[in-house]
């Protein structure tokens, strides 16, 4: 993999959409997303881009911080399993996949990078369109575009659909 870009994303694209956020603690209702575990009086606490802690508010004590009451359920760091980066949503995917030119799918791939993270999502298993995903993940690793991680699929062409449950070549889904 090429080595990473000395000016990274930060002058020319993170002015467009970074908001400094601290130190933040978010205090509420906590799904951790281990098993069925629900932390009903809980927080997650915020440093930079980074989840720095999750608990009970009980043993949350001074942290110096600011604390932002919710009175909402957070759920830190999803994932989001099934993604097509390059998609819109608006056009049929297939027909998309034939007409728009790879130059148009990574400008696609930018916008859903950054709705992801804005919504939370820290991991996406993007299935494809093009080999936009693999340069969209090479853009991440490098620095160069801000997104979340990107698990790639090179291809999902697989008409029994078994490219959804990550099998390859001459598996079958049971």
């Amino acid at each position: 993999m090429p080595e990473q870009p000395a000016w990274r994303f930060q002058k020319l694209i993170a002015p467009m959409y970074e908001v400094p956020t601290g130190h933040t603690i978010l205090k509420g209702r906590v799904l951790t997303c281990r098993g069925a575990e629900i932390i009903a009086n809980g927080f997650v606490e915020i440093e930079g881009a980074t989840i720095k802690a999750i608990g009970s508010a009980a043993d949350l004590g001074e942290r110096g911080a600011d604390i932002v009451e919710t009175n909402g359920t957070i759920i830190p760091g999803m994932f989001n399993s099934h993604a097509h980066l390059a998609w819109d949503g608006v056009h049929d995917l297939a027909q998309q996949s034939i007409y728009d030119a790879a130059e148009i799918s990574a400008y696609k791939c930018a916008g859903n990078m950054l709705i992801s993270l804005r919504a939370g999502v820290t991991t996406v298993r993007d299935l494809g369109l093009h080999k936009t995903n693999l340069f969209a993940k090479q853009a991440v690793e490098q620095g160069i575009f801000p997104g979340p991680r990107i698990l790639a699929v090179r291809r999902g062409d697989r008409p029994d659909g078994a490219h959804l449950l990550g099998l390859s070549r001459g598996q079958r889904p049971r």
